[in-house]
């Protein structure tokens, strides 16, 4: 059986770039691979050099809007004080579908600019490669679409 596959990648603007102080957020509605699929991202984005928070620690970050001076420090607050750039905070959405009888699979994510509620990147991977390798991919075209400077 011959199966075919796409990836599709489409950012708004078409030349958009994050810049490289940004930092993400990973939140998918599949809660059978939940764990693995941020698990994999996050480290597939770190090891690129991007930073990752929780998607809570995200949303208490926007909504301090200021770095904040925190007389105690936990985890949560040493993750929100990773965040370099307030203005540059993106969720990244996952849609994750398995299927059992056609030997590809379907993978959509969104990253959205959460100072916005704007899409700013769209990617569609269907085929027969493993969820793995598809985040690896996945983490790759983000880092390709940071900018560098």
């Amino acid at each position: 059986m011959i199966s075919c596959g796409y990836v599709k990648t489409t950012t708004v603007p078409k030349y958009f770039k994050f810049k490289k102080e940004s930092t993400f957020c990973i939140t998918t509605s599949n809660s059978k691979f939940k764990d693995k699929i941020i698990m994999e991202l996050s480290y597939g984005l770190e090891n690129l050099g991007l930073n990752t928070v929780s998607e809570i620690n995200a949303k208490k970050a926007m909504s301090l809007k200021l770095k904040p001076d925190f007389k105690y420090k936990t985890s949560d607050i040493e993750e929100i004080l990773s965040i370099k750039d307030l203005n540059s905070i993106y969720e990244i959405r996952i849609q994750y579908k398995e299927k059992s009888i056609d030997p590809s699979n379907d993978f959509k994510a969104w990253i959205i600019d959460m100072n916005d509620n704007k899409v700013v990147l769209q990617y569609i991977n269907s085929n027969e490669k493993s969820l793995e390798y598809i985040i690896n991919s996945f983490a790759k075209k983000i880092f390709e679409k940071t900018d560098k400077n």
